[in-house]
């Protein structure tokens, strides 16, 4: 029962980040608000949540950029699927499950350190890779008593989730050092953050200071990823 639960709570994790990354009819337009000082664009979908299941009211603000590095993804994807080398200090994988034969697509349950103040909160992580060369790490954040009771059988539909992560694909000519979907020499990173956010007046106006984080946050996010694997690139 725990494997199943904690497999369908990932499923849908990975469901709601995907689908809000994505372009549809159903989904707001991405809007253009920053160019970060590395040029890439920010873009941000603003939607205000009124009632659904699993999800908090308020304002759903997923903000995101993408950019091209000159490593292989394989290589990206082995980084960043390592809470500790994306600078989460005090990390533990509590426990894993392993999808197919490859140890790398994997589900885990992580913990940070309660000193960080985060003593009630676990993270429900994925790392995944399929055989036409897109990866993907995706991760959110779960409180401990509701994840008990997914493992346990509660409707893994009812969790509140905020998936953030990284979506990996290929640019360019199949390399030596990937295995899987011929890989590329180069990557194009899409990174992503889901926020709920409490606003007052217009739920669909983002004020300048919580803009402000966002783009930080992401500059931040960039630099560090260049600076780890571009710095160890071969």
């Amino acid at each position: 029962m725990g494997k199943t639960g904690l497999l369908n709570l990932a499923g849908r994790m990975m469901r709601i980040f995907c689908a809000g990354i994505s372009a549809s009819s159903i989904n707001p337009s991405w809007t253009q608000v920053a160019s970060l000082a590395s040029s890439q664009d920010l873009m941000i979908r603003v939607n205000s949540i009124v009632q659904d299941f699993g999800r908090t009211k308020g304002t759903a603000v997923i903000f995101s950029t993408s950019v091209s590095l000159p490593t292989s993804p394989r290589r990206l994807f082995d980084h960043l699927r390592d809470m500790n080398s994306r600078k989460w200090n005090d990390v533990q994988e509590l426990v894993y499950v392993i999808q197919g034969n490859d140890p790398r697509n994997r589900v885990s349950i992580i913990q940070a350190d309660p000193g960080l103040g985060m003593a009630g909160t676990l993270f429900v992580q994925e790392s995944y890779m399929d055989s036409a060369g897109s990866y993907f790490v995706v991760y959110s954040h779960v409180d401990k008593l509701v994840l008990s009771n997914v493992l346990n059988g509660a409707n893994p539909e009812l969790v509140t989730m905020m998936p953030s992560g990284f979506a990996i694909l290929p640019d360019g000519m199949p390399s030596s050092d990937d295995d899987v979907g011929g890989g590329g020499s180069g990557s194009i990173l899409t990174i992503a953050y889901y926020m709920v956010v409490t606003l007052t007046g217009n739920p669909l106006f983002i004020p300048d200071n919580t803009m402000d984080v966002f783009k930080q946050l992401i500059a931040n996010t960039v630099t560090d990823i260049e600076n780890a694997v571009l710095h160890n690139n071969a």
